[in-house]
């Protein structure tokens, strides 16, 4: 599960463990003005479904994915991961 807001370069708020992509809700609105924010859910948070791993492997296996999948939509490089 992914929320995407605004339009420009693509960006990618992440969130750490026993979170979600909530506690970027105050950034959103004044980063969607210039960039494309994508807010993912890791596996298991949030309205993500899924047991969640708590294993870096697969989550990074998840956010490679996820940003391959960016980049393919928007037509641009996603380089910037906060």
């Amino acid at each position: 599960y992914y929320q995407k807001f605004g339009t420009g370069h693509p960006i990618i708020l992440l969130h750490d463990y026993f979170q979600d992509g909530s506690i970027f809700d105050k950034l959103i609105a004044p980063l969607s003005l210039s960039y494309t924010v994508y807010v993912p859910d890791l596996r298991g948070y949030g309205m993500s479904q899924g047991e969640s791993t708590h294993y870096y492997q697969t989550d990074a296996e998840d956010m490679a994915s996820f940003i391959r999948k960016v980049n393919n939509i928007s037509n641009k490089r996603c380089e910037n991961i906060l």
